[in-house]
Order: structure tokens, then sequence, then C-alpha cells
């Protein structure tokens, strides 16, 4: 990884003042030793390092036990090797919980943290960098930091101009990510046109609670060993009330 990086470097100069976090396709690529090659050298120079989410571990994990689908396994165990390797290495670092789908994640995690942070996400999902390269333009929640999406190409090329300006007339704009607020708790949480296909296509209906109650439910379920989902958020759903009336009380 020792190669000449001139001050200059457009990716040097932004790694500076920007963090850097990565989409679990990046890892499955067979362009991530490309990748590596011109990130970690870059990073390092900085003092900065790439952020995985813990989501984004979980999804690996996932790919890594599919029984259907052994050349994504491989990948996938491969993946996280080289991922617990570079942590000790120090350079990457992983953050946050990994009970929510990493797409949605990123959305919600980049949502809060624009307002304090400049941020760049890399991955191979177009899809995904639209609807964050979205948030750039939201309407409710106006920031001077920014969000740069980077399209990691398969040939290991990582394009760094890849998103176009979106004009704010622009049709699609209309459909942009969707705020909605959780039914157990009342935090805000964010749907985007691809996470409302992507659960109408597993037969899921589109969410109502936020990630962590989310987590929270399926936590309850598995300590009950309860196969009935609506009966684990029916509990939670009291246990919240309880805990809300008790604290009232006080």
């Amino acid at each position: 990884m020792n190669i000449r990086i001139s001050p200059n470097d457009y990716m040097l100069k932004t790694f500076l003042t920007h963090k850097l976090y990565a989409d679990t396709n990046i890892f499955l690529l067979n362009s991530w030793e490309k990748c590596k090659e011109i990130i970690f050298p870059r990073l390092a120079l900085c003092n900065r390092k790439l952020i995985v989410l813990g989501s984004v571990m979980a999804e690996l994990r996932k790919l890594a036990s599919a029984t259907d689908k052994l050349a994504v396994a491989c990948r996938a165990q491969k993946a996280i090797h080289d991922i617990n390797s570079l942590v000790n290495q120090k350079l990457i670092k992983i953050e946050g919980d990994d009970a929510s789908f990493a797409d949605h994640d990123f959305l919600s995690t980049f949502t809060t943290r624009r307002l304090s942070e400049n941020i760049v996400l890399l991955s191979a999902d177009k899809g995904l960098l639209e609807d964050v390269n979205r948030l750039n333009y939201s309407e409710s929640v106006h920031s001077y930091r920014r969000i740069l999406v980077w399209h990691q190409e398969p040939n290991g090329f990582i394009n760094t101009r890849w998103a176009k300006r979106l004009n704010r007339n622009q049709v699609f704009f209309k459909e942009s990510t969707e705020e909605r607020y959780c039914a157990t708790c009342g935090k805000p949480f964010y749907l985007s046109p691809t996470h409302k296909q992507f659960f109408l296509s597993k037969g899921l209906a589109i969410p109502t609670h936020c990630p962590d109650c989310r987590a929270l439910i399926k936590k309850t379920a598995e300590q009950e060993n309860t196969p009935n989902l609506a009966s684990s958020i029916r509990n939670f759903v009291e246990a919240i009330k309880k805990q809300l009336a008790t604290s009232n009380n006080i």
C-alpha cells in the first residue's frame, strides 16, 4: 500500500474533511482489493478510518451463513475476516448496532450526522447513492454540511464525480425520502421509494416502527421464543406504556 500521493490529490483532500462510509456490496466485489489500495493509504495520511455500520456487518454475517448461495457465502466469510483484520490494524472502525436493514440505516444515520459532519458514502448500489444524495436537498432539514456519494465501478475505479446535481424541480425529487413517526416511541424515521419497494418485494408490510423499536421487538420475540410477532409487538408496546406511566408518576 506504499504509493506516492500528491498533496493536491482530490481524494486525499476530501478525507481531510469528510468521514468515509462503505456499503455492504463494496466488500463483496472482485474490485475490493483494488479499492483497498486506493483508499487506505490516503486515509492513513489523514489519520482517518473507514467506517462500517453494524448493520453492514449483520448483512455480511447473514450472507456468510447462506446455504443456497455458496459462492456469495464464501465471499462474505472472506469479507468478514478481512474487515476484522483491518479493524485490528486500526484502518476500519465499526459503528452502530446490527439490528436494522443497512440501506435504511444509512439514510437514518446520515440524516442525523449530516448536521455535524461531512460524509462520503462509497457504494456500488446506484439506487442507494441516489437516495442518499437527495438528503443534500432536504426541504425540512437544512445543513451547511455535505454528503458525497462515490460509485465503486466493477473494474476497481472509484467514480468520485458520479452524482449529478439534483434539480428541485425534477419530477423524481417528489419521490424523495419520506419521514414517518414510530408508532411506539414517536421518533421520526425515514423511508425511500427504494426501501418501500424492498419491503413490498419481500411480501412485508411497510414498517410503522423505527429501527430501534423494531430491534427491541425482535429481541423480545427471540427471548420469549414466541413465533407470533404481533403478540411480541403488543407486549412491547404495553411495556413501553407502563414505563412511560411510571416516569410520569415520579
